[in-house]
């Protein structure tokens, strides 16, 4: 099957590789289904157009393979096997493990997973449960994904998911705005945060919040909660189903002055609605209601955290039955004592492009680009340095930050972590002190939720659906306070 994609993939991505057929593609590029010829394990290869094309996106494209090589031993984020180069050095080949589908499209079916409802109840709480508790660890690393929605969510059969695409990912400590047009340039409008809709430059983790909040509804009802794709459009359709924000909702955008008159304007003398979200919400179940209004607030920090949403009654008694789930799978390697994210030292400043080949290139050959390898190199050499020192760290050389010389030109440095020892030293996953799951929920969980014979979710095993429900009920008798009518 090959032969179709020699136009699109050069000759010695295809000597390597026999490419199935095309899983999805945007303004990126393409990403393809592929079969690696010297063992035949199944992979997904990545090409990144113009990856180097310009400083900026040679610098999105170092941070999208720093964070996920960072990234790829951990069990909630797909695995990046490999980088390669292309002979054309304008473009980037990433090989990723394969995923069997994503929560927006079952490619083996081609039917939308969340249009035609084929999610039960429990298991959507299963998957949300399992994306908080990514961005927990990723929020607590001082990383925002920026583009969460339906398609960057990979699901397995099983239904256990891992978190993808980090081309748009940042740091807390990046304050620059080289990716900037984050607003125009972001895939797909409908899932931006509000004070991102109104080009605010300074935003947190607080955007990926907002993410879930739309994703769960778009899981329940089967459509996208916001769906206008240009730019005043999308404000008057999330005035009409959120309301029109406050005064001080206003102010928590931090917006230049530009900004915050065209957004005064914009709300000004418009009738002050009951948000139209409560009546759409209606058929939901009332922590459902609850916890999506948590995470849709204007005021970003309103908003529930990863670790707060956690512990919401939505998802709280159902927490041991996913942990005992979640420790079916491999064992993980132990939650590291360096936590923070960062693709480049000195990440702040624009280099040129050839400085950012440099730096993927040590990463191809260190290891001939095997991050698996790469990584634990990297982590080996960190854990001899002490806890309470900056590291700034290469393939090749690693180096105290304060025994460095001055330099007339400081190039960009690879330094995927800063070490600090984390206060809460608690395991992304853990399966102990968890309760076993029941025969009927394990049974469930473990079986395909699309194959030749069963089409439909509701059709696997009722059971859970049932025990989902019995442990809502329990839930609202206990919250009661929870589920009143939506204040914004």
């Amino acid at each position: 099957m090959s032969i179709q994609y020699q136009h699109e993939i050069e000759s010695h991505i295809l000597q390597q590789y026999e490419i199935q057929k095309v899983l999805g593609e945007g303004s990126y590029g393409k990403v393809w289904k592929a079969i690696d010829r010297s063992n035949n394990n199944i992979q997904a290869i990545k090409k990144i157009k113009g990856a180097f094309r310009n400083s900026v996106d040679a610098k999105r494209t170092v941070r999208e393979v720093c964070f996920l090589s960072q990234l790829s031993n951990h069990q909630s984020f797909v695995c990046l096997d490999k980088v390669i180069q292309s002979k054309n050095s304008n473009d980037l080949y990433l090989v990723f493990e394969y995923v069997f589908s994503d929560l927006h499209k079952v490619q083996n079916l081609d039917i939308q997973v969340i249009q035609s409802k084929q999610l039960m109840p429990i298991q959507q709480n299963f998957i949300i449960y399992q994306l908080l508790k990514a961005l927990d660890y990723i929020h607590s690393g001082g990383l925002i994904h920026r583009d969460l929605k339906p398609s960057n969510i990979l699901i397995q059969k099983t239904c256990h998911i891992k978190l993808a695409d980090f081309g748009l990912a940042r740091t807390y400590q990046d304050t620059d705005e080289t990716i900037c047009g984050y607003t125009q340039n972001v895939a797909t409008k409908t899932y931006r945060a509000p004070e991102i809709l109104f080009n605010s430059s300074i935003y947190s983790s607080s955007v990926d919040m907002w993410n879930v909040g739309c994703i769960l509804y778009e899981m329940i009802s089967g459509q996208a909660l916001f769906k206008q794709q240009q730019d005043f459009s999308q404000i008057a359709e999330m005035f009409e189903i959120l309301g029109v924000p406050k005064y001080a909702d206003i102010k928590s955008f931090q917006l230049n002055q530009k900004n915050l008159k065209t957004l005064q304007s914009l709300t000004t003398g418009v009738e002050k609605k009951y948000p139209k979200l409560y009546e759409m919400m209606s058929s939901f179940d009332p922590l459902e209601r609850d916890f999506i209004r948590k995470c849709l607030q204007y005021n970003p920090k309103q908003r529930m955290s990863a670790s707060e949403a956690l512990k919401h009654p939505y998802l709280k008694n159902l927490t041991p039955i996913f942990e005992a789930q979640l420790g079916r799978q491999s064992p993980m390697p132990p939650s590291p004592s360096v936590q923070q994210f960062q693709a480049l030292k000195n990440d702040n400043e624009l280099y040129s492009v050839q400085e950012y080949k440099d730096i993927v290139n040590k990463l191809i050959n260190f290891r001939r680009g095997n991050i698996y390898q790469f990584k634990t190199e990297y982590n080996r050499s960190v854990s001899t340095y002490s806890n309470h020192q900056n590291i700034i760290q290469t393939p090749y050389k690693t180096v105290a930050a304060n025994n460095l010389s001055p330099q007339q030109h400081h190039s960009p440095k690879l330094c995927p972590f800063q070490l600090h020892t984390r206060t809460q030293s608690d395991q992304f996953f853990s399966s102990q002190s968890q309760q076993i799951l029941s025969e009927h929920l394990a049974n469930t969980f473990q079986k395909p939720f699309l194959n030749k014979t069963t089409k439909k979710l509701s059709e696997i095993d009722q059971n859970a659906s049932n025990v989902s429900q019995i442990k809502r009920k329990q839930s609202i008798q206990t919250s009661s306070s929870l589920v009143q009518s939506p204040h914004y």
